[in-house]
């Protein structure tokens, strides 16, 4: 596959949101598709697509300073509530107090988008 039909199936996979979108759009197969991304990133000796699911305050600030981007949009998951429970007491391991001192700093610190 020459390199201007990989670059028009990242753009594919970058609009459509999906592989396998990209795949129908194309009017071609799922492993076509991933070959083609995967050549074009050799040819560019770059890694395109980084996916991964993480928490939204882990990301954050990369998010604000523009360093990370929502490409699925589109199955982002509803907001949950985080709660950190552990019992009052004066005998609370130094572990489990580090823990929720960590826990109740990092949440309060980071603002959501």
């Amino acid at each position: 596959m020459d390199k201007f039909q990989a670059m028009k199936t990242f753009v594919q996979i970058v609009e459509t949101g999906s592989l396998t979108a990209a795949a129908n759009a194309l009017d071609t197969s799922l492993p076509t598709v991933v070959r083609a991304l995967a050549a074009l990133e050799r040819q560019l000796g770059v890694s395109l697509l980084k996916l991964g699911m993480f928490l939204s305050y882990m990301v954050a600030p990369n998010r604000k300073g523009g360093q990370l981007e929502y490409v699925l949009e589109k199955f982002e998951t509803e907001p949950m509530q985080v709660q950190v429970v552990y019992p009052q007491s004066k005998l609370l391991s130094s572990k489990v107090r580090a823990f929720v001192d960590e826990c109740v700093s990092k949440l309060r610190r980071v603002g959501f988008d």
